[in-house]
């Protein structure tokens, strides 16, 4: 990247003359803020040193990520942008005549942190470290007011982390929720299932899976069309979201098969709750031109309690899926816990 602006402008140059409406407008501008404007003109004229005004036109780049610098800039005309390297951050602040730039790495020396652009052919007062310094020390008030510029930028960059962190929130949440039923997808139940899995028997807490899908939901796509076989798995996951206890993480698998883990839920306990589940289910009706179309629902059931060797949340999931067919081969609209001695518990319904 090509930055426009020199560190340093040769020495031994002289002042390119401040017109009248310069000396106007840094008589307002924010580095010069309640300095009267002939004490101002001194200090500008008694001061400065070298080739203080540039001149830019629009697209150039007068400050880049890395870059040194030992220069304050004011902007007597044009407009600038200033950019953050991270891409949700993006544009930053816009500035104008009167406003300043390059504080934060004329300060610590470490270069420059962001991108500024001129938008619009633009004219800058450029003051050097060498002659800021002792403009301080005979008007205090230009430190204060860079204080100032200087916290007002901290201030930008900080709510534009805050934005950049609800952002980052917001595409974290969209990516983890399916995006027809709202309840997280397979890849939340990848991530968390396993790490919950692995803490119960960390802690020696009883946990089960359910696993569980629409019965003959193939049949109701071909006969009632996509649409309503959308609308079925959302009211499903509305069901089972409505009947499942604070704690229990709920996530669509795939297709019309969901997945529920349920720490600190033995066999029986999960096993009632799987019925309060079905239930809830059976309840829902979606309108349609021949009639209402009931649901229901076939559940199978994984348990891991204290004392058992310890369980991959894979063997888990094939236990589930295995009771799961086990109550579709029943008849569908059941439930059925695969147990460690028999293997499968009689479907309830």
């Amino acid at each position: 990247m090509s930055v426009a602006i020199q560190a340093d402008p040769p020495a031994g140059r002289s002042m390119q003359a401040l017109r009248e409406s310069d000396i106007a407008l840094l008589a307002g501008a924010e580095l010069f803020r309640g300095i009267p404007p002939l004490e101002m003109e001194q200090i500008v004229y008694g001061f400065l040193s070298g080739a203080v005004i540039q001149a830019h036109p629009a697209g150039s780049v007068l400050l880049a990520p890395g870059c040194a610098n030992d220069r304050l800039f004011v902007v007597l005309e044009g407009a600038l942008t200033v950019q953050l390297e991270d891409e949700l951050l993006g544009h930053l602040l816009a500035l104008g005549p009167g406003q300043c730039f390059g504080e934060m790495s004329l300060i610590d020396r470490t270069g420059s942190s962001a991108t500024v652009i001129a938008v619009a052919d633009c004219r800058l007062l450029s003051i050097a470290s060498r002659d800021l310094w002792p403009m301080m020390l005979v008007e205090p008030l230009l430190a204060f007011n860079l204080m100032q510029v200087l916290s007002g930028r901290l201030r930008s960059v900080n709510s534009a982390l805050i934005r950049s962190h609800h952002i980052c929130r917001d595409l974290e949440h969209e990516i983890r929720r399916d995006a027809l039923t709202g309840v997280f997808n397979r890849r939340w139940i990848d991530e968390q299932f396993a790490r919950q899995l692995e803490r119960c028997q960390r802690e020696a807490r009883p946990v089960t899976l359910l696993m569980c899908d629409i019965d003959h939901f193939k049949q109701l796509n071909d006969t009632h069309g996509h649409a309503l076989g959308d609308q079925a798995l959302r009211k499903f996951a509305e069901a089972l979201a409505g009947a499942t206890r604070p704690g229990d993480l709920l996530g669509r698998y795939g297709g019309e098969e969901f997945a529920l883990l349920m720490p600190d839920a033995g066999g029986d306990t999960a096993f009632g709750i799987a019925e309060r589940l079905r239930q809830a289910v059976a309840a829902v009706a979606i309108p349609s031109a021949p009639g209402p179309v009931q649901l229901s629902a076939s559940f199978g059931a994984a348990s891991w309690q204290p004392g058992e060797a310890a369980i991959s949340v894979a063997d888990l999931f094939l236990r589930a899926d295995e009771a799961l067919y086990a109550a579709k081969r029943a008849g569908r609209n059941c439930t059925v816990l695969a147990t460690r001695r028999d293997g499968l518990a009689q479907p309830d319904r």
